[in-house]
């Protein structure tokens, strides 16, 4: 569907998201929590896929890596305002939703996920080349935009913390321990 896609309208939207984080899982809990979060993830990429895309506008697989999601968008090449901004707009709707939803993807095996990446790229076909390979150097540049991105936000984090550090903007918050039978506190933390 994606290569007769790509041959007959020319362009060809991917958005690929890492999920290699969530690898720790497969390391703690094993094969299974591993396949149960991967399939809470990919229900949750699609419905929120549907809220911005309809059915017939994409195809969403994991078959190319083992880590990663993609999502093929198939909107018209006429559609050059979708392909310059919404797709990328995308990108940053997927990271906030995955931000907010950390802790529901991952529960009960961890508090929550650090991040997971999301890049896109667009393909413009070239009928001088194999429709395969274009589609695989796609999704190459997708997953290199959702490292980028990653490393960017690890960055803007970073700056957070030092800005917070050299601004002394840091305050200690101790919470009181009660002894439950008396009701009075028995000390700080």
């Amino acid at each position: 569907r994606i290569q007769h896609y790509l041959e007959a309208h020319g362009v060809l939207g991917v958005l690929l998201i890492d999920v290699s984080q969530l690898r720790q899982i497969e390391r703690y809990y094993g094969v299974e929590a591993f396949e149960t979060i991967r399939e809470r993830l990919g229900n949750l990429v699609r419905d929120l896929s549907k809220s911005f895309l309809d059915a017939s506008e994409m195809a969403i697989t994991d078959g190319f890596g083992a880590d990663e999601l993609a999502i093929f968008i198939f909107r018209p090449r006429t559609d050059h305002l979708f392909y310059r901004e919404e797709l990328p707009s995308l990108v940053e709707a997927f990271h906030i939703h995955f931000s907010r939803q950390s802790t529901r993807i991952v529960y009960p095996y961890a508090r929550n996920v650090s991040r997971l990446p999301v890049g896109y790229s667009v393909l413009i076909h070239n009928s001088g080349l194999g429709v395969a390979g274009q589609i695989l150097q796609s999704i190459s540049l997708a997953r290199e935009d959702a490292r980028l991105n990653a490393q960017i936000e690890h960055r803007r984090q970073r700056q957070q913390i030092v800005q917070t550090i050299l601004t002394e903007n840091l305050r200690s918050v101790y919470q009181p321990i009660y002894q439950l039978a008396s009701q009075q506190v028995f000390g700080y933390e």
